[in-house]
């Protein structure tokens, strides 16, 4: 079994846009944990957790900046 999530995967678990996604890994809070051949992300269930403890945080009103720290 493929545990693997792609960008737009992760992004329909998580309830949130696969550019919100992107934004979280360019602001360092959210990384692949692996990258595909065509060179596209790949998330693991970890990654999803850490996506949904981003979400809450914002929910709550910390920035990304202060998620981040």
């Amino acid at each position: 079994m493929n545990s693997k999530m792609t960008t737009g995967e992760i992004a329909q678990k998580a309830g949130v846009s696969q550019k919100a996604v992107r934004l979280y890994d360019e602001k360092g809070l959210l990384k692949p944990s692996d990258y595909s051949e065509g060179n596209y992300r790949l998330y693991d269930k970890e990654a999803l957790g850490v996506l949904e403890k981003i979400i809450a945080l914002k929910q709550v009103g910390f920035s990304l900046e202060e998620i981040k720290e």
